[in-house]
């Protein structure tokens, strides 16, 4: 269990990724599944439809 955590703790070092400095690992998911989300869900609230379910994001997205 050891060997990977010091592994990847290194890997964060080296590469700059954080805590160790200004890159993410989750920036993908940033792009394409945190912004569509709060996207839908901003126009949701805005125009003040139901947070059930919707079919505007994808295959569906619910909330």
């Amino acid at each position: 269990f050891l060997v990977p955590f010091f592994f990847l703790v290194i890997c964060c070092i080296i590469f700059e990724v954080e805590p160790f400095g200004d890159r993410s690992l989750v920036i993908i998911d940033g792009l394409h599944q945190y912004m569509p989300f709060f996207s839908e869900y901003q126009n949701k609230l805005q125009n003040g439809e139901s947070l059930f379910y919707s079919w505007n994001s994808g295959l569906g997205v619910n909330f």
